[in-house]
């Protein structure tokens, strides 16, 4: 579920509301959710959380595993095999 505040003023409730916008009572904001196309909502999102919700192909690979320390002059070089961020056990 992906969901996008939206910075509604409140002039302009009615319109997102007909657009399919919700109202959060809690945080006392509309937002959507869901929504494949944004361009009618464009005037109240926020580019700097649409750019960088917006999903991204991304080609590099992430490590989450740390360099092996040297011991006696050795150099381990990497781990045989892939480390994942579920290989890794939080404390």
């Amino acid at each position: 579920m992906m969901r996008v505040n939206l910075k509604v003023p409140f002039a302009e409730k009615d319109s997102a509301k007909a657009l399919g916008a919700k109202w959060d009572a809690a945080k006392k904001l509309w937002y959507i959710v869901d929504k494949a196309d944004l361009s009618p909502y464009s005037q109240w999102i926020d580019q700097k959380v649409a750019t960088s919700a917006a999903p991204q192909a991304s080609t590099e690979k992430t490590s989450f595993a740390k360099p092996l320390p040297k011991l006696a002059g050795v150099d381990y070089g990497e781990p045989p095999w892939d480390v994942t961020e579920h290989d890794i056990i939080l404390k």
